[in-house]
């Protein structure tokens, strides 16, 4: 089995803040991607497999196989519309009125440290 691919974003304000599970193609990623660039943050794009059943990576950090997943430090976000919502509320430029869930997210974020 062969290891994703890692490619790092940085904004020049050191170390990577966040990582992108991401599958080239997908229009769901790219707009994660255009809202982090936008943002101006560093981030971490780990390509997954077109395969799900070759998505163990991203299965083992989200518990499912679809992209984007977003990690921050603890916090895990698998949904595209969850994913732009925290980013805007957490680093600045809130969504539009009227895009968006009310929310960031519907349901508890799966963490990292087992919480």
């Amino acid at each position: 089995m062969t290891s994703p691919l890692c490619l790092v974003y940085d904004d020049g304000h050191g170390g990577v803040t966040v990582k992108l599970y991401h599958l080239e193609g997908c229009p769901y990623c790219r707009l994660v991607r255009d809202k982090l660039d936008e943002l101006g943050l560093s981030y971490e794009v780990i390509e997954v497999p077109p395969e799900h059943h070759r998505r163990t990576e991203v299965i083992k950090v989200s518990g499912q196989p679809l992209v984007p997943v977003l990690v921050d430090g603890d916090l895990v976000l698998d949904d595209e519309e969850k994913i732009l919502a925290y980013l805007a509320q957490r680093y600045g430029r809130g969504l539009p009125r009227g895009e968006g869930p009310d929310t960031p997210w519907d349901e508890e974020p799966v963490c990292l440290d087992g919480g």
